[in-house]
């Protein structure tokens, strides 16, 4: 699915303005765009709509220049280029970023109930492991919602999966989603996640998933809610 031209406008406003950019900095004609910030602590490569946007310290940029966009994107090859001037430099992650403009399709699928009390969260992610939670995002986000599923015994209903929306500058909802390890297989992070779309959606904002280049599960719910890739995302910390 093709993003329409005010989408990639809105996603590349957005991205322009956290970054220290122009606001139509993704619709020039520079395939490459630069940020120095002598503060950073990381270099960050930020690739939309066929335009790749690099912040960092001047020192990082410099020794960046020359180099391929692939080679910025691989977050081996820029770690590589990092460690000759920063040799404690760790990567943080390579992600896709994906962007949605309408609700998924509703499907069928087993009786279950929505909540919105912070307790149920919870429930979800002390079942699930430290790193999960952290990628999902859901333990700090002010918006969640989680899916009980309905009560297979006097328990009551069981808190399944979770997911979350975090504001990005009025415009992005970045949206994160984690189901309990006993119960994924199921379609239950697309679902619950689809509920985080469809708030976005009524609040007027643009819904984002970011997803690692290994997580297929995660791309795999992205796709099947309609998400479409708009770019990449990543980042080396210097020490």
């Amino acid at each position: 699915m093709t993003l329409t031209e005010q989408t990639r406008q809105i996603i590349g406003f957005t991205w322009a303005r956290m970054l220290g950019l122009g606001d139509d900095a993704f619709d020039s004609d520079r395939e490459r765009l630069g940020v120095v910030d002598d503060d950073a602590s990381a270099v960050t490569v930020v690739r939309l709509f066929g335009r790749t946007a690099v912040t960092g310290p001047e020192s990082a940029l410099d020794a960046l220049r020359g180099t391929s966009d692939e080679d910025l994107v691989s977050e081996r090859r820029l770690l590589e280029l990092m460690l000759p001037e920063h040799p404690g430099a760790r990567a943080l992650g390579a992600s896709r970023l994906l962007y949605c403009e309408e609700p998924a399709p509703p499907t069928l699928q087993e009786p279950a109930t929505v909540s919105f009390d912070p307790a149920d969260v919870r429930a979800v992610t002390s079942r699930c492991p430290a790193d999960d939670v952290a990628v999902s995002g859901v333990a700090e986000a002010e918006w969640t919602a989680t899916l009980m599923l309905d009560p297979q015994s006097s328990d009551g209903p069981d808190a399944a999966a979770a997911s979350c929306r975090q504001i990005w500058h009025h415009t992005l909802a970045h949206l994160g989603v984690l189901t309990r390890p006993d119960r994924r297989g199921r379609g239950l992070g697309g679902r619950v996640a689809a509920i985080a779309a469809e708030e976005a959606f009524v609040e007027g904002l643009v819904p984002q998933w970011r997803v690692a280049f290994e997580n297929e599960a995660s791309l795999r719910i992205a796709q099947h809610l309609g998400f479409s890739a708009a770019g990449t995302q990543t980042t080396v910390i210097l020490a």
